[in-house]
């Protein structure tokens, strides 16, 4: 069960470490459940506004990929208490009317099995959304994203900002300049530019690093790259004419791998570049090539296939040919992983709701 509370809402900044590093598609039945077959209604259903297509498929496809595939290891593993997942998927090219649109295509499953909660893994398609899942009484997982406010579970009780808020996300690199200037009292003098992607994920957290900028003394430049973001060489041109210690990148997709080349092309050095939680990726670095030797980034997670519950998914899911993912090299890496984090939570907060509900498919209102 989701607890949105002041109280016991955990974020993970502190934790959080640096790193080197068509319109909607007709909707998939809910009987699309790894291999399990449910009766009508009697399943635990996911709505899935997921992105595969597009200058963001990179982050959509590993996301979304991880959350199939989680649970379609929990359902390999007989379901939650028995209870089997569901879930179908709308194609929403991170576009927030196709988001809104797939919303409100997929938010009751097709056979009557109750809505658990909805993953947008977009800061626009969350921000309008909000208030229908609230009317809807279906929990909006917003997770390394989303509005900071709604951290606040008195005001907003059906968002879960999981892990870490913006916010948090800024005050850890913050933190970490500080650090390696010996201190944050010893920012007072210098210059930082944010280099931000052109959508609301971009300029959430504008207004807390002009907060956090005022109270350490540091200068800021804002620099605004429009989407998708394929094109920077003016952008980094102001960049270098300013010449600031740090650069944060505000990226995501393909606008992460072009800032660093373009970075490289001006004669930035990519060791003064700190990416935020959307440019930690795979797929972030390598299409840069050596341009992103010394790139700095913050995750809340690891990459790697080791750990057990990916040997778990290699063993039930990937080896039996019931993999998500179209491309079976990008098994265990930072956006995959992140959708299977994803996915435990998720399914988390149904066990624990069911053992003070029952051990039966829940409605939303249930799992908050």
């Amino acid at each position: 069960m989701f607890s949105n509370s002041p109280k016991s809402f955990l974020s993970l900044s502190a934790a959080a470490t640096l790193v080197l590093l068509a319109g909607c598609q007709k909707e998939a039945s809910s009987a699309q459940q790894g291999g399990v077959t449910a009766a009508p209604g009697k399943s635990q259903y996911f709505p899935l506004q997921s992105y595969r297509v597009g200058p963001y498929a990179a982050g959509g496809s590993g996301f979304f990929g991880g959350f199939i595939d989680y649970m379609q290891l929990i359902n390999a593993q007989g379901g939650v208490n028995g209870v089997p997942l569901s879930w179908a998927e709308c194609e929403t090219e991170y576009d927030v009317e196709k988001g809104v649109e797939c919303y409100e295509r997929l938010k009751k499953s097709a056979d009557g099995s109750p809505t658990a909660a909805t993953n947008p893994l977009s800061v626009g398609i969350a921000y309008a959304t909000l208030d229908r899942s609230t009317t809807d009484k279906i929990p909006l997982i917003t997770i390394n994203h989303g509005r900071t406010d709604s951290t606040d579970g008195s005001v907003f009780p059906y968002v879960f900002p999981l892990q870490l808020n913006p916010y948090s996300e800024v005050s850890a690199i913050f933190n970490w300049i500080g650090a390696k200037a010996g201190g944050l009292d010893k920012l007072r003098g210098k210059h930082i530019v944010v280099l931000y992607h052109g959508s609301p994920y971009g300029k959430e957290t504008n207004g807390v690093i002009d907060t956090l900028a005022a109270r350490y003394g540091v200068s800021v430049d804002k620099i605004e790259v429009p989407h998708p973001g394929n094109e920077q060489q003016s952008q980094w041109l102001k960049i270098r004419q300013i010449n600031p210690e740090w650069v944060i990148l505000r990226g995501w997709g393909v606008m992460n791998p072009v800032a660093l080349k373009t970075a490289r092309k001006v004669g930035f050095p990519a060791d003064h570049i700190i990416g935020n939680i959307w440019s930690n990726s795979e797929e972030d670095a390598a299409p840069a090539g050596g341009a992103a030797k010394g790139f700095i980034s913050i995750t809340t997670h690891p990459s790697g296939t080791s750990f057990p519950v990916l040997q778990q998914i290699k063993a039930q899911v990937i080896d039996k040919g019931k993999g998500n993912l179209t491309d079976p090299k990008r098994f265990g890496t930072v956006y995959y992983n992140l959708g299977v984090v994803n996915g435990i939570l998720n399914v988390e907060a149904v066990r624990v709701a069911q053992a003070k509900f029952g051990k039966r498919p829940l409605t939303g209102e249930e799992v908050r």
